[in-house]
């Protein structure tokens, strides 16, 4: 049995928390990271 830990991943400038169980990450954290870099395009889901 695998432990659930999170781990902190870089992508690019951003960071990601991710589930070691089953890779899951909160794509809407990385969306609010990205829309808030001043010249970004602003993105919905």
């Amino acid at each position: 049995m695998r432990a659930n830990q999170l781990m902190t991943r870089r992508m690019g400038d951003f960071k990601v928390t991710q589930r070691t169980k089953d890779g899951y990450f909160d794509g809407g954290e990385l969306l609010r990271q990205w829309n808030s870099v001043k010249g970004n395009e602003q993105r919905k889901m």
